[in-house]
């Protein structure tokens, strides 16, 4: 059991989009390079922690804005990178678009309860 500086410490970094980003990161990495889970599982994490990171306040999810070829597991081969990039930016976007969704359900959620009848 965590003590409870750690704790707020865990929790703490669990509220912050940059976690959510890093772990969307390794997940990325990880499908792309068969390691762990199968690499459509390690996508869909992928995909669920990027929109946690959105969830969050995220502004930018852009997995490989900061990653160059050859650092933090991405390939050096211009082919290679070409694909991971493609990849990671189809991954972006479907958590765009779930997150979206996410946010019109709720706001609909929200207009029809302000439109019912108190009392």
């Amino acid at each position: 059991m965590p003590e409870p500086g750690q704790l707020r410490m865990m929790v703490d970094q669990l509220d912050r989009p940059s976690h959510w980003q890093r772990q969307g990161w390794d997940d990325l990495r990880a499908g792309l390079q068969g390691r762990g889970n199968t690499p459509e599982r390690c996508l869909a994490n992928c995909v669920a922690s990027l929109v946690k990171a959105l969830e969050r306040g995220a502004v930018d999810i852009d997995l490989t804005a900061d990653v160059q070829p050859g650092s933090n597991g991405m390939p050096v081969e211009p082919d290679l990178v070409r694909v991971w990039r493609a990849v990671a930016a189809s991954l972006e976007n479907e958590a765009i678009i779930l997150y979206q969704a996410q946010q019109n359900a709720a706001a609909q959620v929200e207009a029809r309860n302000s439109m019912t009848p108190v009392g």
